[in-house]
Parts: structure tokens; C-alpha cells; sequence
């Protein structure tokens, strides 16, 4: 299960139990409302009750969010076999690495695929520009990704095995 699955079931579950606990509170603190709510808990109502549907608000606005997830930023291989971007890895660190994140359109299954880019010679980064171009070959598991000129790296290609998950570098300029 990917993070945003992970954070859903998280939301969706923290949201049923705060909705049980208002419902729970509710009707035990108005006898399932044949009497009116008293003094204490009117005051518990304002300390926790309305702080708590809040929460239950913000949680299902969460969930809409987490469900309608930014994926069209992303770009798409010719053949709308997969949605890809390149994630750089903890930048500007000792540890700094690049890989491919690939997503299937049909299946819904998503690779990570190491990339051996350059990433310790990046200066800077420039957000909203797109770093590479992934293009399908006459063999439908194997692409061709390309580094673009907005790109901080050089010019360079790998090969993408899919199934294999792996990338050859074919060249660099």
C-alpha cells in the first residue's frame, strides 16, 4: 500500500471512530434525546464535542484531498501506460541518489527505479520544470528515458527495464 492509501486508511478510520464518539456522546448525554443536555455537559460539549467535529471536518476534507491525489502534475508516457516523475533523494546530503517513481494506469502499481544521475553536482533547483522524457520502444517492456534541457543534469539515457526494474545508461553528452 502506498503512503496516500496508508494516510486514507488512517483518516477514514480516525474519522469513524470521532463520529462514533459525537454519536456516543450525544445520545448518552440526552438520554437519546428524551431530555435536555445539563450544565457539565454542555461544558464538556464546548471543551471537547466542538473541537472534535471540527477534527471529523478537517479529517473528511483530508480525505477528499488524499483521494483526488495531485497526480496530473505528473507526465504520462506516449503510450498512457504509466504517469512518472524523477525523485531526488535526500538532496544536498552524503546519502543523495535519483530514481524513477513509475505508477501503471491500469494496475495501479508503482517502481521505484535507481537512477545513476549526477545528483551531488546539483546547484539549485527550479520547480515546475520537468527533468526528463519517458518514451515507449517497440518492446512494451522497455523505455527510453531521457534527461531534457531544463533538466540540472547532462543530456543523458537510460534504458528502463520495467519487469526487471532496473536502468542502463545508454549514453551521456
Amino acid at each position: 500500500m502506498n503512503t496516500s492509501g496508508k494516510l486514507k486508511s488512517l483518516l477514514i478510520g480516525a474519522s469513524i471512530i470521532n463520529l462514533f464518539a459525537l454519536t456516543w456522546f450525544t445520545l448518552g448525554s440526552t438520554a437519546n434525546f428524551n431530555r435536555g443536555i445539563d450544565l457539565v455537559t454542555t461544558i464538556l460539549f464546548l471543551m471537547i464535542g466542538i473541537p472534535s467535529f471540527f477534527m471529523l471536518i478537517i479529517s473528511i476534507s483530508l480525505i477528499i484531498l488524499v483521494k483526488n491525489e495531485n497526480l496530473a502534475d505528473w507526465k504520462r508516457t506516449d503510450d498512457r501506460q504509466f504517469k512518472y516523475c524523477i525523485e531526488l533523494v535526500n538532496l544536498f546530503q552524503k546519502n543523495s541518489s535519483a530514481r524513477l517513481y513509475l505508477k501503471n494506469l491500469q494496475s495501479a502499481d508503482e517502481l521505484y527505479i535507481s537512477l545513476d544521475l549526477p545528483v551531488r553536482d546539483i546547484g539549485g533547483l527550479m520547480p515546475d520544470k520537468y527533468f526528463s522524457h519517458l518514451e515507449p520502444t517497440a518492446d512494451s517492456n522497455i523505455y527510453k528515458l531521457v534527461t531534457t534541457n531544463e533538466s540540472p543534469f547532462p543530456k543523458i539515457e537510460f534504458e528502463i527495464h520495467i519487469k526487471e526494474k532496473t536502468a542502463i545508461g545508454i549514453s551521456s553528452k
